[in-house]
């Protein structure tokens, strides 16, 4: 038999085996087009048998479990091949039957039921209108196929009595020859499947969406599944939504918008979102809410990863970059500039109220409407008071904190004066001052936010977001966001987080931080925690030469203070190799945050909203760490 024959043969035999069962199934047509003429008169006689056994998800709504489904099909097909008016045809008759056995839970009852019945009969009727003339069986054997042009329609006889149908035309050009093209696979969108696919099979099986899915699934979500209540209609499950925010997050989409969008367009967001699609409020509205809880998750996600074997609290890093808050610094108000707009508008309310006495309103504008005039300008004046109240607010509360800090330097030279019995040299601290400062600004958009510099040049609306990071690993052990934007007072704050962190993670020997963080009293404070402190007591100079780079160690002091040990061990060799690695340590992991996955600004405001989101971040960035990490375990 010629070997293009018994090719079209078996592959016939193949679709008939694999199409569905019965109305409700998604039918898969894997017949392929006829795309080259076979001998005409000949008859078809074809039976095929396919069996499949599995377990299938439902709806979380649903309360089914152990579900499990066993399928028999059985397929009687008909194929004939016909001369139509000198070209090549074929028309197929193909009759289904199918039995099914179902058992799952309902509840806390077993449930069971067998159907089987007859599937629709299938007509397929196919004719090649160009390059495939009727041929019999020796004339066949000799014929070479060219550019082949032909139509199909596939009809489906339901039960019911109703008729459905599609028509098909196709193109082929059989070799790379023809039109100097190459030879393609074919490109076919229309086909069905069988069964309905399992979002299972649609990612690799090392996939991030997997890992995330798998960490969240080991996760104690309580204090969020709680918090529903339980009535009214069915609500995604916390793990869901947590999962597209965590993979959004590590993959660089953050807006709830494109979160929802990529449920729909991204495979790995349809596998973590079990190809449902919540939309953006949904989204967003979860992301608010749990805002709080997402702190004790990040806790969990280190227990996981100490649990993996790729977190130790050895070395830690701690530095700060500088956020985007979501707020221009356009928006920002001084002080000074509101006392003059509160004065511009108290005389134009002053001028709109005389107008409204004066008989004589000949001089009124066109359009102008003193009521709207003046509601608009009473509102704004509310609202610039209210501005400069919490400036007044904020300028007492610095004023309370630099005094006790002046006081403080008061008595240090007091005391220093009475050790030597001589004068102190130098100026007396300047006294803080109480009022306001003309420059002190408030943020109209987000009022937490505060005016920082940026690196590069230039200030913005920002907020200092803090990490400690663990050396070797680069996971984040601890994250904040505060208003300041020096670092020298975060310093104390962050020791006592990572001591706040569970005993199974166990305690940092020792913290490197730049200059930014230095003074005497965050030195006290690490030895004072059994940490060692490596902090840089100024500004690094690049470019050392040799004889600096590979200096001898000086004499050890004797007795030092915590200080001065600590600036012995930073010029040691050992010293210097340890601090180095506080630049591949915070930095680069603030770096791929930024750069790579393009967090650079927080979608949420104020202080709160800000460090939740920042959690966020960071322990995304953790989950994307450890599924890397976990491939070297």
């Amino acid at each position: 038999m010629h070997r293009r024959f018994r090719h079209m043969i078996s592959v016939t035999l193949l679709a008939l085996i694999m199409a569905g069962a019965n109305d409700k199934a998604h039918a898969q047509n894997l017949k392929p087009r006829a795309l080259s003429n076979t001998p005409v008169g000949l008859n078809f006689l074809i039976g095929g048998y396919a069996y499949s056994k599995g377990t299938f998800g439902t709806d979380p709504s649903i309360p089914l479990t152990d579900a499990e489904v066993t399928l028999d099909i059985t397929a009687l097909a008909y194929v004939r091949t016909l001369d139509l008016w000198g070209r090549s045809g074929e028309v197929d008759v193909i009759l289904l039957y199918a039995w099914a056995d179902g058992s799952a839970k309902l509840g806390n009852k077993e449930k069971a039921r067998t159907v089987s019945g007859p599937g629709d009969p299938r007509l397929h009727f196919s004719v090649l209108l160009y390059g495939a003339p009727a041929l019999s069986l020796e004339e066949f054997r000799d014929f070479k196929p060219d550019l082949i042009i032909g139509a199909s329609s596939l009809s489906d006889l339901t039960r019911g009595g109703a008729v459905g149908y599609r028509i098909r035309a196709w193109i082929h050009a059989p070799g790379p020859d023809l039109f100097g093209m190459s030879n393609f696979r074919p490109i076919d969108r229309d086909s069905g499947f069988l069964m309905p696919p399992s979002v299972d099979e649609w990612l690799p099986q090392r996939h991030l969406a997997r890992f995330v899915v798998e960490v969240i699934a080991g996760l104690d979500l309580r204090p969020m599944t709680g918090s529903y209540r339980g009535s009214g209609e069915a609500s995604y499950h916390p793990s869901l939504l947590l999962g597209i925010l965590i993979y959004g997050y590590a993959t660089g989409v953050f807006s709830s918008r494109k979160l929802e969008r990529a449920t729909y367009d991204s495979v790995a967001f349809r596998f973590i979102a079990a190809n449902d699609h919540p939309d953006h409020d949904t989204i967003a509205a979860f992301r608010r809410r749990f805002l709080p809880q997402i702190e004790k998750l990040f806790v969990q996600v280190l227990v996981l990863a100490r649990e993996m074997g790729v977190l130790k609290l050895g070395t830690v890093g701690l530095d700060g970059t500088k956020v985007h808050a979501n707020a221009s610094r356009h928006s920002a108000l001084s002080y000074d500039h509101a006392g003059k707009l509160e004065a511009q508008l108290q005389a134009e309310v002053a001028d709109l109220m005389a107008k409204a006495e004066a008989a004589d309103q000949v001089d009124i504008a066109d359009g102008m409407s003193i009521p709207d005039e003046l509601a608009r300008r009473e509102e704004r004046l509310s609202r610039l008071a209210e501005a400069r109240a919490k400036i007044e607010a904020r300028a007492k509360e610095r004023f309370e904190r630099e005094q006790a800090d002046h006081q403080a330097k008061l008595a240090a030279r007091d005391a220093k004066a009475a050790a030597t019995g001589k004068k102190p040299t130098g100026r007396e601290p300047k006294p803080p001052v109480a009022t306001p400062l003309p420059t002190d600004q408030i943020n109209l958009t987000d009022e937490e936010s505060r005016i920082m510099a940026v690196a590069g040049g230039g200030f913005e609306q920002c907020y200092n977001a803090q990490a400690a990071v663990a050396a070797g690993s680069l996971l984040v052990v601890v994250a904040d966001v505060v208003q300041a934007p020096n670092d020298k007072q975060q310093l104390t704050p962050m020791l006592d987080k990572i001591g706040t962190l569970p005993d199974v993670l166990g305690r940092p020997d020792m913290l490197l931080a730049d200059n930014g963080y230095f003074s005497e009293a965050n030195v006290q404070a690490c030895v004072a925690g059994g940490i060692e402190p490596l902090i840089a007591l100024g500004r690094e100079a690049h470019h050392l030469s040799l004889q600096e780079r590979f200096a001898a160690a000086p004499p050890a002091p004797e007795d030092p203070t915590p200080v001065q040990a600590m600036a012995y061990r930073l010029r040691t060799p050992q010293g210097r190799a340890l601090y180095a690695l506080r630049k591949q340590t915070p930095e680069p992991v603030f770096g791929i945050i930024k750069s790579v996955l393009g967090f650079r600004q927080f979608l949420l405001r104020g202080l709160n909203a800000a460090r939740g989101e920042w959690r966020l971040v960071t322990m995304a960035w953790n989950l994307k760490r450890m599924f890397a990490l976990s491939r070297a375990v």
